[in-house]
């Protein structure tokens, strides 16, 4: 059994929306231009009486509303002199795929690797991108809706990180599940990029170092990253379940006083708990290779 693709759409703001440049920040400029993935799993209700043509319906007008307000999720990111970029808002759209499997959800397992347990993959339930294609051919946004057998559904999402951070997509996900449930936006998105943007043209040299913008270390005895960069990529997934997760979180807030208005800040540093775990991992497979 495979995921059949039933259907492609591009998905194009539901009004007209201003067409312009917007610029990129210095960080997004050297920000991987390979889209993110997330997937949303969903248990079928016990009293679901919603055909599949009205899920795709609803998510593909939910999307077209979204994409009004967030308009620049619509556009495209394009190449400038000197290889840099710019967001291009001109309601190109994002793209959704319609997808069934006519298996169940248990299929897939932990979505770790294919076993005869899980015949597909994470993959299978994600939108995938054409890489082939010049930048500024690609959607910015990319959503799968995969129904199973059993009632259950997925929603597989690709954003580019070029454009978008994280807490703006998740923004952009949270308002559009609103417009699904026929609730009005929450929160409006702030679009105005100029308190960030450097000065056109530099008023001087840089006045101090960004250790952000350097290159990544070399690995020991390695003169360049040609012989890292053949080698195959190997997935790992670290499940967390709720309690791990929380009992993280009371960790990343020991010793800290929680002041008003910064409710961030312990994630913050519980991001940063998992990201110095993921690094330790890294290293111990990197010795065990060895």
């Amino acid at each position: 059994m495979a995921v059949r693709i039933k259907g492609s759409y591009l998905v194009k703001p539901a009004e007209p929306t201003w067409n312009g440049i917007l610029p990129l920040s210095e960080w997004d400029q050297i920000g991987p231009l390979a889209h993110v993935s997330t997937i949303y799993l969903y248990k079928p209700p016990d009293n679901r009486h919603t055909s599949d043509h009205a899920l795709i319906t609803i998510l593909n007008d939910s999307l077209q509303h979204a994409l009004v307000p967030f308009y620049p999720m619509a556009g495209r990111i394009n190449r400038i002199a000197g290889g840099r970029l710019k967001l291009h808002c001109n309601g190109m759209g994002a793209e959704l795929i319609e997808a069934e499997y006519s298996g169940p959800l248990d299929d897939f397992g932990n979505f770790s690797s294919s076993t005869p347990r899980s015949p597909v993959t994470f993959e299978d339930l994600i939108p995938r991108v054409n890489y082939g294609k010049p930048v500024h051919e690609l959607p910015l946004m990319l959503a799968q809706l995969t129904t199973f057998r059993s009632g259950g559904i997925s929603l597989g999402v690709r954003i580019s990180p070029a454009a978008f951070d994280w807490q703006s997509s998740l923004h952009f996900l949270s308002e559009r599940a609103r417009l699904a449930r026929g609730e009005p936006l929450e929160v409006l998105p702030y679009i105005d990029r100029k308190i960030l943007r450097a000065r056109e043209p530099p008023s001087g040299p840089p006045r101090f170092k960004h250790m952000e913008f350097n290159q990544p270390p070399l690995l020991i005895d390695q003169q360049n990253k040609l012989d890292e960069q053949k080698k195959e990529t190997t997935v790992a997934f670290l499940p967390l379940t709720k309690g791990q997760v929380e009992r993280l979180k009371r960790v990343a807030g020991e010793g800290l006083l929680q002041e008003p208005g910064d409710g961030g800040r312990h994630y913050r540093i519980f991001g940063g708990l998992l990201s110095g775990k993921a690094s330790r991992l890294l290293r111990y497979s990197r010795k065990s290779l060895d």
